[in-house]
């Protein structure tokens, strides 16, 4: 089989930044692009004025956590033997979720019982502080990602500004 081969090309050149002038246009030299000011602009309201666009919401994360705090008090009044007051409020405070956690197993490994739990609803409930528990776990491990992508994105536009001058 013969292949054709074809002429080389030479590359075409680069296009200019600007227009050719015409002999009565004054002269003028663009040194900032469009792009190049976006990113300064960008860099600028990050470390100076500490601006930036966030993806994950603060109020969502606190709300997040309040609504866990209160579910979990909740669940923990509920209990027989009901634990103390000033027990129930400091573990609702550190987000402990232990006792929830117990009660799962003990509902799973109780054998013909779990249905019973199921159908009450108290299984259904610790599911649900489990669920709580998650979301909570999981818009702290975006807010950190946010963050970690933040201090990428300040070094890389810093590094394409320097290589562009």
């Amino acid at each position: 089989m013969v292949f054709a081969s074809r002429p080389l090309v030479p590359p075409t050149p680069p296009t200019q930044a600007h227009t050719p002038r015409t002999p009565t246009q004054p002269f003028t030299l663009t040194i900032h692009s469009y792009t190049h000011t976006c990113q300064a602009r960008e860099i600028v309201d990050e470390v100076v004025f500490n601006r930036r666009t966030r993806i994950t919401d603060a109020a969502e994360l606190e709300e997040s956590r309040q609504s866990l705090k209160r579910a979990l008090a909740s669940f923990m009044h509920a209990l027989k033997p009901p634990l103390p007051a000033a027990e129930v409020a400091r573990r609702a405070d550190a987000l402990d979720m232990s006792l929830a956690t117990r009660k799962f197993e003990a509902d799973i490994s109780s054998g013909g019982t779990a249905a019973y739990h199921l159908v009450t609803g108290e299984m259904a409930r610790v599911l649900l502080l489990q669920v709580l528990f998650i979301k909570k776990e999981l818009l702290v491990a975006m807010s950190a990602i946010e963050d970690l992508m933040d201090a990428n994105n300040f070094n890389f536009r810093e590094l394409q500004l320097q290589f562009n001058f």
